[in-house]
């Protein structure tokens, strides 16, 4: 009898766990609350609902709160107000999207007054509830905007005494920083109280930067810069001076330099305390007749001195008003040809036209009369083997290119040797191998010469 019962227990209890089973997840949504089945959406609240697995993340009670208030967030919208910073600097639409989407991310790590409604879980799962009063938000945001504009306001009223003390670097640095203080507001409408007066306060401020940008003058040694192809950079360095609107001399300001014949190239620069800075103009190439040496006053380098905020320092990478620019006047240098050949007037000529054609085409003169050259180039030819197969002529020609300057320091020297020629005439051979030696002049030996006359 005992038996019996105890078969008929555990039968029971094994029909038991048969018959039960786990809820499905619809089935859960079913008994879920509203807002764990849709985000609640009073217009007066922001909502955010996060979820997280429990049995894969053992914080998932964080992970889900960070959840619901990253979605609360995002709900708050970054508008650009018409008399926004952003508007003044005239930025493209990527800055814009920048900005929106640090400020979101700002808003989220900033979050103030919200308040958890509820939670609900189930076995494996967390849900919880958060929601933020629009009211509430407004009250907190201008309140941070208030203490916000007056340390901004403090900071460019630094920027004004720097001014007037002549100390334009430093007072670049506080404009900077006045600007930094209302980074997560770059795009609303402030307004603040500026000499008694209540003004725009993001135009004011642009305005007074870009005012103090166009106050700077850099002053060039002369009017016009005035270089030969070839002439030693370092000879033609010349010093450049930066001046505040008072005539003073703006010290460790930074200052980019380029050249319109190297584009791509850019030459940074700081002014020492007599507000100097050296420009070292780039050996130029011939050919070249009216180019430009432009500097400006590197605004993304100060912004990247007085700041780690990216934000700030890519609002600031193109914003400059001085830009100066000095004229280049390149004058062409001049070439006498020299041509030393033991083999006939004819081939001497033809060596010079070809010479004389090749350095026309890159803008270089040619002189017929000595002293007045900057360049000579020296062309030896000399024929060292002839034969005669048949009726078949070939001879082989070897030349050496000599390019001197005009105290007589070689510059350059190259040779070539063993270039045939064959002709069914002696004089056809020489003719045919001169050919071949000025392809080889034209391919290799000029380009070479050249590059290492005036570019080394």
């Amino acid at each position: 009898m005992k038996n019996i019962v105890l078969i008929v227990f555990i039968a029971g209890i094994f029909w038991g766990c048969g018959s039960s089973k786990k809820n499905t997840h619809a089935e859960l949504m079913q008994t879920a609350p509203g807002w764990v089945r849709q985000t609640p959406n009073q217009p007066s609240y922001y909502h955010g609902v996060g979820r997280a697995l429990k049995t894969t993340q053992p914080d998932f009670r964080e992970r889900a709160r960070q959840s619901a208030l990253s979605e609360l967030a995002s709900g708050i919208s970054v508008n650009i107000s018409s008399s926004s910073v952003l508007n003044q600097f005239e930025l493209d639409n990527s800055y814009n999207e920048f900005f929106r989407d640090n400020i979101k991310v700002s808003v989220q790590q900033n979050l103030e007054g919200f308040e958890m409604v509820e939670e609900w879980e189930t076995d494996d799962q967390y849900y919880v509830y958060y929601r933020l009063s629009k009211t509430l938000f407004e009250e907190i945001k201008q309140e941070r905007i208030r203490s916000s504009l007056n340390v901004s306001v403090s900071k460019f009223e630094q920027a004004r005494t720097m001014i007037e003390q002549g100390k334009t670097y430093d007072a670049m640095g506080f404009y900077i920083k006045a600007v930094q203080d209302i980074r997560n507001f770059l795009g609303d409408d402030l307004s603040a109280e500026i000499d008694g007066t209540s003004r725009t306060y993001s135009t004011f401020l642009i305005g007074e930067i870009m005012n103090q940008l166009r106050n700077l003058q850099i002053v060039y040694p002369m009017d016009k810069f005035i270089v030969k192809p070839g002439e030693d950079k370092a000879d033609k360095a010349f010093d450049v001076m930066v001046k505040d609107s008072q005539g003073r001399p703006v010290s460790n300001l930074p200052v980019k330099t380029t050249f319109s014949w190297l584009p791509g190239k850019t030459y940074e620069s700081i002014t020492n305390t007599k507000g100097i800075f050296q420009i070292i103009p780039e050996r130029i190439l011939p050919g070249l007749i009216n180019e430009t040496i432009t500097t400006v006053i590197d605004m993304k380098k100060i912004s990247e001195n007085h700041t780690q905020d990216f934000l700030i320092q890519r609002l600031f990478t193109d914003v400059s008003d001085s830009r100066y620019e000095l004229p280049v006047k390149v004058i062409p240098p001049v070439f006498l040809i020299s041509i030393d050949n033991r083999h006939g007037r004819a081939l001497s000529s033809s060596v010079y036209n070809e010479f004389s054609e090749l350095l026309v085409q890159d803008g270089i003169c040619i002189t017929p009369h000595d002293g007045v050259q900057d360049y000579n180039l020296l062309v030896n030819l000399d024929i060292f083997e002839e034969n005669q197969v048949g009726s078949r002529y070939t001879n082989k020609l070897k030349a050496t290119l000599v390019v001197e300057d005009g105290n007589g320091n070689t510059l350059h020297s190259s040779m070539v040797n063993d270039v045939s020629g064959v002709g069914i005439t002696a004089s056809g051979a020489i003719d045919d191998a001169f050919k071949s030696f000025m392809g080889a002049v034209k391919i290799l030996l000029y380009p070479a010469m050249k590059k290492q006359v005036f570019n080394p």
